[in-house]
């Protein structure tokens, strides 16, 4: 049921769970068949998103029990579903769903793209070490902070121990001393007095990292050295693209949250169901610079997109080490609370990046038998 759960989020009804026209019995008016067309029927996902764009009345307060619930082959579920979400999509003209994009700079990144002067801020170049730890490999390693003063330095002296050639921040919209601390810890210092949202960071580090091997951790918590480095060799030993191993969801967290069910589909989607819930939304994760340079730095904006773009290039990508980062994720009110009955704007965008990871999958397998 897990499908049934994300395309309800992505067509804006949370409150319909898992409830779809997939299991019957349901009952509708003549006055819905007149404007879905009954042949909508024929793909229940597609019928249910029609309606719910219609802005029918739908209600699911009653419960029955039924002896068996209807089965479907994995291929045509999927196939429901993505036909639905693509239908979705081309009727809002948004690739995103409707979803926020919660003040992503991506204009900074087209403009690094197009190798514009002005999108280049202050950069500080800090220590570099080439160091054959890691064979012919060198290794970046990636941090975008924004306010981290009473993190930044402890998780610099941290990833030292990793010997990477260097060590990159991307401070962005802080008003604090993360700048001047990372400086005086030798990390190069990448500086944007703005914030760039979530993510914009990673894909500006990527634009100016030099090595070999890109491993990429957040500022807000410290990993223990000997965490990350099973990322690392991963890479180092041909991987392209090294994820946390989150199978720990499956046993402890259920029912799933909404991210969690997300990261599941696109996999499923992809065709890697053995991702399980492996994901480059979640942190740490590294990539090659083979693949950088195949999927494009700017993939990196929208994390589940780099991750389908990845798959789809036919590049090495598998889930190598569990750590628990949920556990010790700082939560920012701002963006991690919400309204009793609404998404939190993290979540919200999230829902999006995935959305539109799903409708670049759809755009590349339009013309070949996918499923």
């Amino acid at each position: 049921m897990i499908w049934q759960q994300v395309t309800n989020h992505f067509f804006h009804r949370p409150d319909l769970h898992v409830n779809s026209l997939l299991f019957p019995p349901y009952a509708v008016t003549k006055k819905i068949l007149e404007a879905i067309t009954p042949e909508s029927l024929l793909n229940p996902i597609l019928a249910q998103m029609k309606i719910i764009k219609n802005n029918f009345r739908i209600s699911n307060h009653f419960k029955i029990s039924i002896p068996q619930i209807p089965s479907f082959p994995s291929k045509q579920l999927i196939r429901y579903h993505l036909e639905a979400i693509e239908n979705w999509v081309n009727i809002l003209q948004d690739s995103r769903g409707n979803h926020t994009d919660n003040n992503r700079r991506r204009d900074i990144i087209l403009e690094l793209q197009n190798g514009e002067q002005r999108a280049i801020s202050k950069i500080i170049t800090g220590k570099e070490f080439y160091s054959n730890t890691y064979g012919n490999k060198q290794l970046s390693i990636i941090i975008p902070v924004q306010n981290e003063e009473k993190t930044i330095e402890s998780i610099i002296f941290e990833v030292q121990k990793l010997k990477p050639l260097e060590i990159i921040i991307i401070v962005n919209g802080s008003t604090d001393k993360t700048e001047e601390l990372a400086k005086n810890c030798g990390a190069t210092v990448i500086t944007y007095k703005e914030a760039l949202g979530i993510d914009t960071g990673r894909a500006v580090g990527a634009y100016f990292a030099k090595g070999d091997i890109l491993l990429f951790i957040d500022g807000d918590f410290l990993i223990p050295s000997s965490d990350l480095l099973p990322f690392v060799q991963s890479v180092q030993n041909g991987t392209d693209l090294a994820l946390n191993k989150l199978e720990h969801y499956y046993m402890y967290r259920v029912p799933y949250t909404i991210v969690t069910a997300c990261k599941h589909v696109v996999n499923l989607a992809c065709n890697r169901k053995d991702l399980g819930m492996g994901s480059t939304t979640a942190v740490p994760h590294a990539f090659s610079r083979k693949c950088i340079d195949t999927i494009g730095f700017a993939s990196l904006l929208s994390p589940t997109l780099s991750q389908v773009k990845t798959i789809l290039a036919g590049l090495h990508v598998q889930n190598v080490h569990s750590i628990d980062v949920d556990k010790i994720n700082r939560v920012r009110p701002e963006k991690h609370f919400s309204q009793e009955g609404y998404l939190s704007l993290a979540t919200q965008q999230i829902i999006g990046d995935h959305i539109e990871a799903i409708s670049y999958l759809i755009e590349q397998k339009r013309n070949t038998e996918c499923f």
